[in-house]
């Protein structure tokens, strides 16, 4: 079984990072689909529970990676999902920790506690960068429309000065 597991992980960690890298060639594709992004972000999640579960559940290392969904969430869906995702990962940490260890309850609590607390603050604190990000692009864009107006405004100024001074010239 030992080689199963090893097995099974390896091949958990191949697809997460095939699916990161197919989810990248995607995006650039169609940078504006949160069906798309919904469901990449859902297939990580499921992969990285399956790799947390035959890594030890609560004792493994590699609870870590929840913060990859709840990153993605947070920087290509709206509110409400980036929610859902990040009340999903601490759900199933919780589960992990309440229904998988065989270890003192209160030990317990405090992990899937203090976890669950990095993941709300992760969530909370990327959510505020990127709509920060997205605020000041909408900015930009809203600003170089404008210089491009202005640009057009002032070519058709010039024009029309060159004109007046022609015909000054002519009177």
């Amino acid at each position: 079984t030992a080689i199963m597991l090893r097995h099974f992980t390896t091949t958990a960690i191949l697809l997460l990072m095939a699916v990161n890298l197919a989810a990248g060639a995607l995006l650039r594709r169609r940078p504006d689909s949160p069906g798309l992004s919904a469901g990449l972000v859902t297939a990580n999640l499921a992969l990285i529970t399956a790799l947390v579960a035959f890594t030890g559940g609560a004792g493994s290392s590699l609870w870590v990676l929840f913060l990859l969904p709840i990153f993605t969430a947070c920087l290509l869906l709206g509110p409400p999902e980036a929610a859902g995702f990040t009340a999903a990962v601490i759900a199933v940490n919780a589960g992990f920790a309440f229904f998988g260890e065989r270890r003192d309850p209160a030990v317990l609590a405090l992990e899937a506690l203090l976890k669950s607390g990095l993941f709300a603050f992760a969530a909370l604190l990327t959510w505020r960068l990127a709509a920060a990000e997205r605020d000041t692009r909408r900015r930009l864009e809203s600003e170089s429309r404008r210089a491009d107006a202005l640009a057009v405004s002032l070519e058709a100024s010039s024009a029309l000065s060159e004109i007046g001074l022609v015909g000054a010239g002519v009177a």
